[in-house]
């Protein structure tokens, strides 16, 4: 089955050249050192997931689809308070998106765990900080969402309620009222995740653990959404390094294009540099 995000033929062509401008995989290592030494808590060094150590960490979900998160858990573990809240709203959005993508395409027990896993883990676990941003209204609607997957409804029923949840979702993230740099460090942390959860779904070339793979799809979605509604303040802020973002975030859209691969899945270490290469065009904004 073939999922293709759908692109204008600009982002596509940005995208292209994106990749043509990558650092190619020797160099990965020393530029994901680079990015742990200059972007913000919550990425490699700062409880994130140690790859090189321990290639099988944050691994949170089995076959079965029991999802755990710890790769998500890792990412945002020390930003703060605000960061934190635009960074899990963020994270909940991208498997929202990743739910929905795969049940309109009629995997819907591939899609359910995605659908569900904001309400059974990321709300439960957080809510204490998300409260004081509307959280409870957003959750609500998930709850929504839920409903409808459990009963087999439609597919344009869950876009409806995916819709819906995506308005409070937009209203407890403009209830943070992060700073520039809170957002930033927001996108990288999701990035971040974004890398562990494709990194444990990989072994010797294969996916493995789709689930996980699937949540990185959306957690790329989730960000480049976020950076759009954004896209003006960070214009404003240092419109060349918010053009670099731009460009490696699409890029990893062309790469990471199906949650169900079909063959090979995108490389490994072209991925991870991709993530490294959008997280370095943050950190003007961070400070």
């Amino acid at each position: 089955m073939e999922f293709k995000w759908k692109l204008s033929a600009s982002v596509a062509a940005a995208a292209v050249l994106s990749a043509c401008g990558q650092a190619d995989q020797a160099e990965t290592g020393a530029a994901e050192t680079e990015v742990a030494d200059a972007v913000a808590p919550g990425g490699m060094d700062g409880g994130g997931v140690d790859e090189a150590a321990d290639p099988m960490a944050g691994h949170g979900m089995t076959m079965m689809g029991a999802e755990g998160g710890e790769g998500e858990a890792g990412a945002v573990a020390q930003l703060d308070p605000q960061a934190r809240a635009v960074a899990d709203f963020l994270l909940i959005r991208g498997h929202t998106m990743a739910g929905e993508a795969l049940y309109a395409a009629g995997e819907r027990d591939m899609a359910r765990p995605h659908l569900s896993h904001p309400q059974v883990e990321l709300y439960s676990e957080a809510m204490d900080n998300l409260r004081q941003y509307g959280a409870e209204s957003a959750a609500q609607a998930g709850d929504v969402i839920v409903e409808l997957g459990e009963a087999d409804a439609t597919a344009a029923e869950i876009s409806a309620a995916v819709d819906a949840t995506f308005v409070e979702l937009d209203k407890a993230v403009e209830a943070v009222d992060a700073t520039l740099a809170q957002r930033a460090e927001a996108l990288s942390a999701v990035l971040e995740a974004a890398r562990a959860e494709y990194n444990v779904s990989i072994n010797d070339g294969v996916v493995t653990d789709p689930a996980e793979f699937q949540d990185s799809w959306g957690f790329i979605r989730a960000a480049r959404s976020a950076f759009e509604a954004w896209r003006d303040d960070f214009n404003s802020a240092d419109e060349e390094a918010a053009g670099r973002f731009a460009q490696q975030l699409d890029h990893l859209l062309v790469l990471h294009n199906n949650p169900v691969p079909d063959g090979a899945p995108p490389d490994l270490a072209e991925f991870r540099t991709g993530v490294t290469q959008a997280q370095l065009a943050l950190v003007p904004f961070q400070s």
